[in-house]
């Protein structure tokens, strides 16, 4: 399974010649299911931890009930993911007369989300290590006024006050994110039969428009929560 990280090309070359077998791609997509609960359960515990003795009986029931509908639009979720992905880049590499199943796609594309899968069990502990030490009952009641003013002291003393952690992850998340590009790549060039430099453009240019798009919303936002505009 390493050989998908150190040489791709290689491995779906070798694949190629065996039957399409989705065992270990439900495998992989079950474990980004996995991981995502796991940052819902983290988050939930946090929270609850700082929930008064209080507490009215009946609201433990709604916390349960969310976890539960937050589990199965998780878990279905993740398969229309699945599927919208490799959709889109079968279309892309149509452009490119690329021919071969749309299950192979399927199949070859589960294996990019193995990066996605350790990123995001080590956003887990970031988000446990982090968090930990807020009371959100007082983050609420301090910034009642408005979301911005949430968003401001939340961002100030928790992202930015841990900031060198935060850069760490930022760069491990984007490494682990290159790493997922690096295989969809040659998981196209080999499922669709198409050539490695029409597989890079099929691959990096709509990928880098959907991140470009998320940074620049994410700048607005920041500058509006700091009033910049």
């Amino acid at each position: 399974m390493l050989e998908i990280v150190t040489n791709p090309d290689s491995f779906f070359k070798r694949k190629m010649n065996e039957e399409i077998d989705f065992k270990i791609p439900l495998m992989i997509m079950g474990f980004v299911w996995l991981v995502g609960l796991l940052k819902i359960v983290v988050a939930l515990s946090l929270f609850m931890g700082t929930v008064p003795d209080d507490m009215p009986d009946d609201v433990i029931p709604i916390f349960i009930g969310a976890i539960i509908i937050g589990t199965v639009i998780g878990f279905v979720g993740i398969f229309i993911m699945w599927l919208f992905v490799s959709g889109t880049f079968y279309v892309l590499s149509c452009l490119f007369h690329g021919k071969g199943s749309f299950k192979r796609v399927m199949e070859f594309f589960s294996y990019g989300f193995i990066p996605y899968i350790i990123d995001a069990f080590i956003s887990s502990i970031y988000l446990y290590y982090v968090f930990s030490g807020i009371d959100f009952i007082f983050l609420v009641e301090k910034s009642s006024s408005s979301r911005n003013e949430f968003m401001r002291i939340f961002l100030n003393e928790f992202i930015f006050a841990n900031l060198p952690l935060t850069v760490v992850l930022f760069v491990f998340s984007t490494i682990m994110s290159l790493l997922t590009i690096y295989i969809w790549i040659y998981g196209l060039k080999h499922s669709r039969n198409i050539s490695l430099k029409n597989s890079v453009i099929a691959i990096v240019i709509p990928v880098a428009m959907y991140s470009i798009y998320n940074w620049l919303s994410l700048l607005l936002y920041l500058m509006e929560i700091y009033n910049y505009y």
